[in-house]
This record gives C-alpha cells, structure tokens and sequence, in this order.
C-alpha cells in the first residue's frame, strides 16, 4: 500500500498509525490495486467490506460508500466501477476498502460537538442524532500526543472530524471497541446551540431538508453554493449541526435552523446562550435519580461513564445542555450510593445491613440492581448511610477492603447528595455552583485501590476523560442517546421525595465526646443546642476496643434492644462480634448510632448535662 494522496485516506492511515483501534483496511489509488486489497482483507478473515471513496479535498457526501462481499467473483469489478464513479467527479479520488462493521451507534466527535445516532450514518445522516458539547481535547495531556500527531499527518487544516463506529460489544463493556473509521477536515460547529446563526438575518427564503437520507449531498452541495448568506435559511427539522448537509451550510456561513420552523420575515439573532440553565438542570436531576439502570446490561457502566464525560465538559454545558449536567448529577448520586452500599458486603454487619432491605447480597451487581433498578429501592437505600459509613470508619475491615478511605468516598457522596437536596429546595445559581463542585471532589476521590469508581469504570477511562480524548467522548454519549429514547418513569415529587429520605447531617456526624468503637460501661445522651452528645466512658487508656471474634449473642442483642425499648427508643441493635454490639436508635428528631460492650444491662438517659468529669469534652 502507497502513500495515500487524498486528505480521507490520510486521515484513516494517521488514526491507525495513532495507535487507535481501526478496522482493517487498504487504500486503492488506482485500479491495480485492487486485487491485493481484497487479498489482503481475505487474508484476514474479512467476508464483507466496506468501499469507501475519498475525494481530493474534504466534501461532506461525495460518492456514497457502499458493502462489497470479497467472496462474490464480481467484487473486484464493483470496487472498479465505484473507483471510477469517483474519478468522475474527483480525477485525484481513491477508494479506502475497510472490514464491514455492523454498528449500533455511529458518532462523530469534532471540537464544539459530538453527534451521535444509531445505525452506520445516523450522525453523519443527521437521523435520529442526538448532539452534545464537547470542548476539544486537552492538548497538554500525554494521552493525546497520538491524536495531535495523527491530525498532522491526515492534513487537517481547519477542525478535525473523527468518526467512530461502535458495535454492541461496545455497548456492554469497556469504550474501547469504539472503533476509528474517519478523520477528515471540516469547519468548526457550536453545540450550545441546536441551530446555526452566524449573523443577525431577516429571513427572505427557506429552504427545507425533510429527508436528509433521500438528499443528494453532491448536487446539495451546489445548492449551498448558491445561497445567499444574508438572506437564505435552510431549516432541518430534528436534524444536526454536525451532519453532512449542515456542514455544508456552515461551511459558507448559512443560516441552519433545526429547533424550530422559520418563517418569512423572521428576524433571527446569533446565538449567545452562554449560561447555564437551571430549570433545564433541574429535569435532567429528575430523570438521572428516577431512570431504571439495568445493571445486567451494563446500562449503569453507560450511564456512569456520560456522568464521567459531562463533568470534563460542564463548562460547555450552557443552556439546552445543562440538562446532562442534571443527568449526570442525578446518575452518579445513585451509583456512588450502589458502589457503597456494594463495598458493605464485605463486613459481616454490612451484610446484615443489607439483608434488611429484604434481600441477600450474594454479588456486588445484586447491590447495584436493587439501588439503581427502582426509584423506591433507591429511596428505601438511603436509610442505610449512616451505618454505612459508621462501619467504614470505625470497625476493622480485612485489607484493601471498605476502611477510613471507604468513609472519605462515602463523605465525599454525602456532600454531593446534600447539595443536590440544597439545589432543590432553593435551585439558586449559588448552590447550583456548589454541585458542580461536590460532583467533581466525589469523582476524584480515591479508594483503597485507587478509583473508587473501578468498580464500574476502570481507572484508563478515568484518565481518557480528563484528557478529553475523542474516543472517550464517543463512547460517553452513547448513553445520550440511549436516554433520549427511553421513557422515563413519571413519579410523583420524585425530587421532594429525595430530600425527605436523605438523611440529615446530624445522623451522618454526630459530635460524639469520645469516637467508638468504644467498651464502655455507661452512656449519656443529651440533646442539647440541636445536637446529639454522646458519651463513651472506655474500660482502657485510650479509649479503643479492638473488634475480634466472630457474630454472636442474638439473644443478648434481642436483649439490648428491648432495654431501649422500654425506655421509649425503637432502636437497631445488631451483634458485631463477641465483644461489642452495634447500636443505632433515635431521640426525637436525631439519630444516634455506635457500639457498645455487651456486659452492659443498665444505660442512663438525661436530658441534663453530662457528668461533671466529661463536661470539659461534652462542650466541644
């Protein structure tokens, strides 16, 4: 295979010299060259191919691409007849012959936008496409060097266009069997906005694209070249900014209207949205904390990893879009609660915990379906955070298990979901700020073994995603799509609802005079200036009980509780192991939760002060 000398085929030669995953190909100058191209896919075991014609400089459309099966004797003579069809129109075309990919989703990422639609054309057909910001790669992150080099080699000079396919693979496991199949040149789009408006016009003529897969994009491209920019509004209903036949319209800076029928004498003004849209952010909320994630389908993975690509991009998200910052708040509210909740397996109190939800937590993905499956599951979940986090921080976990590093993730959870609460009671610009802030610290946080989120995307994503890299943002909007086409569960003050089952930050943290888990032979409860005070008085120095042994004394647990019981408090009370039970019961409003030394049978309750050696610590 020659060097390539059309600006298509470099692209595709660059991408596969970047190290990207491309399907296997060859690049036809001239009709010699045909017979080793198919022997060569042959070779590989590649049935069926895909013939390309690349013209000499970038034309969205050109000659349509089209399946050639390598088995049939008249292959080489089709490959031929297309070779030619394309020397009609370019003297200086080829043709790029690539394994056929049978895709279920196809995108194109360009700085400004990613588009994305399903099938093998759905963004460059503009067809039942879906288009979110992206703001560009990061040029400085390593990750990257190929891309750069690679939009070099393919002689981009303007905005690159890279073009993925993904197949159902794809879909149910790691993005990288999204596969590069294009990087042209093209003029630069904007994703804040779904229509086109370089300049303020007064619209004197309309032309419509009704069935973008039934235009011509050849003789649309003539059309285009005529248009007057000052006057001439082409509107393309549910279409895309990033598609072919708009492309073509951006190139020569005419009006595309896609959000709304334009009308004679219309005047329309540039796009200037560069704000966020609150009550946008507050649907896309409802939707990402309602939807149902179907965990054996690796919808929750889809769904995380658009999460993961909105925060590297919020800063694009402005008006329409601030609707997937919403989403994305909403998704990873319930998936850093699942990945808790699932890292409580591995206690044997955890497991008790869970199993009263009224299920056995065999497999971490049981945890996940029950939290992200139903709203109402989701909702009943959150009433086991504070003992989750209790256990994180103060029982023993077996190493590279839950632990301290466990309770700073599940913090880092609490504080997100605490402004998610805030934003909905009072959905201020201020607080909305405070949001996007605790999405981007829960993210980040690290666990034992690094992401806390591996559990769902693996710790490379984490690293494509700062670098914004273009195959990540393919892959990321997939979901995009997928959500577009859902029918979201109507459920009645489903955000109301959300802010009454989280619990209150009294029961997260309370001030405690001394930090369980504790032997203690007495415990004083006070509530005093909207606090709950609880006091340990430990039977060593510093205070701190090992846990050992294994879980037992039911009785005595059944003891304990019904103690508490005749005092008036409905209580928790579950055995942790031979030397301490876990307890967790409430006072009027507040909770109160932590361990306690089975040999105890008498408990003091006082509204009055602590004792007289305790006040000093009491007043903290």
């Amino acid at each position: 295979m020659g060097e390539p000398r059309t600006q298509k085929a470099k692209g595709i030669v660059a991408l596969a010299e970047a190290g990207l995953s491309v399907p296997w190909f060859r690049v036809i100058a001239d009709a010699d060259d045909i017979p080793d191209a198919i022997k060569f896919l042959r070779y590989r075991a590649v049935t069926y191919a895909f013939a390309r014609p690349c013209p000499s400089r970038p034309r969205h459309g050109f000659v349509e691409s089209r399946p050639v099966n390598l088995t049939n004797p008249e292959a080489a003579a089709e490959i031929a007849m297309l070779l030619d069809l394309a020397r009609h129109f370019d003297p200086q075309a080829e043709i790029v012959l690539m394994n056929y990919v049978p895709a279920a989703y196809n995108a194109i990422v360009t700085p400004g936008a990613v588009v994305i639609g399903p099938g093998e054309d759905g963004a460059t057909a503009g067809v039942n496409a879906v288009t979110i910001p992206w703001i560009g790669f990061d040029p400085e992150h390593p990750r990257n060097a190929a891309i750069i080099e690679a939009i070099e080699h393919a002689d981009v000079r303007e905005s690159p266009y890279f073009e993925f396919v993904i197949t159902r693979n794809a879909l149910t496991s790691a993005f990288s069997e999204a596969e590069a199949v294009q990087l042209r040149d093209g003029p630069r789009v904007s994703a804040t906005s779904s229509d086109f408006i370089p300049r303020r016009i007064v619209v004197g003529r309309v032309l419509t694209i009704s069935d973008p897969q039934e235009l011509d994009l050849l003789a649309w491209e003539d059309v285009v070249r005529e248009l007057s920019p000052d006057s001439d509004v082409v509107y393309f209903p549910g279409g895309s900014l990033a598609s072919h036949a708009a492309v073509h319209c951006v190139a020569r800076g005419i009006a595309v209207v896609t959000s709304h029928e334009p009308k004679i004498g219309e005047v329309l003004e540039p796009h200037t949205d560069s704000t966020y849209d609150l009550n946008r952010f507050l649907l896309g909320l409802e939707h990402g904390l309602v939807v149902p994630l179907n965990v054996f389908d690796h919808e929750n993975i889809r769904a995380a990893r658009l999460g993961l690509y909105v925060l590297h991009n919020a800063a694009a998200m402005v008006g329409q879009h601030t609707y997937y910052i919403g989403l994305s708040a909403g998704i990873l509210v319930r998936t850093g609660l699942a990945l808790i909740l699932g890292e409580l397996r591995h206690h044997p109190l955890g497991v008790e915990l869970l199993s009263s939800l009224g299920f056995y937590p065999a497999e971490r993905e049981y945890v996940y379906e029950f939290v992200l499956g139903k709203y109402s599951n989701f909702l009943k979940a959150l009433s086991l955070v504070p003992a989750a986090l209790d256990l994180f921080r103060y029982a023993e976990w077996r190493e590279s298990y839950g632990g301290p590093a466990w309770y700073s993730c599940g913090e880092r959870w609490f504080r997100l979901a605490s402004a998610v609460a805030a934003f909905i009671t009072n959905p201020s610009r201020e607080v909305f700020g405070t949001v996007l802030q605790a999405l981007n610290d829960m993210v980040n946080e690290a666990h034992n073994n690094g992401w806390w989120f591996n559990k769902v995307l693996s710790e490379s994503e984490f690293d494509f995603a700062a670098a914004n890299h273009p195959r990540f943002a393919a892959a990321a909007a997939v979901f995009a799509h997928e959500i577009s086409q859902k029918d979201i569960p109507v459920v009645a003050n489903a955000l109301a609802r959300f802010c009454e089952a989280l619990p209150v930050p009294s029961q997260i943290e309370p001030s405690l005079c001394f930090e369980p888990p504790l032997v203690v032979d007495e415990v004083c409860v006070s509530v005093d200036f909207q606090r709950v005070v609880m006091v340990f008085k430990a039977h060593d120095k510093d205070g701190v009980s090992r846990f050992r042994g294994s879980i037992k004394h039911a009785a005595r647990a059944e003891a304990l509780r019904s103690m508490l019981k005749q005092e008036g408090i409905e209580s928790l009370v579950v055995p942790v192991t031979q030397n301490g039970y876990y307890v967790q019961f409430q006072v009027g409003e507040y909770h109160v939760f932590g361990t306690v030394d089975p040999k105890v049978y008498a408990f003091e309750w006082s509204d009055d002060d602590c004792e007289q050696e305790d006040e000093d610590s009491c007043d903290d």
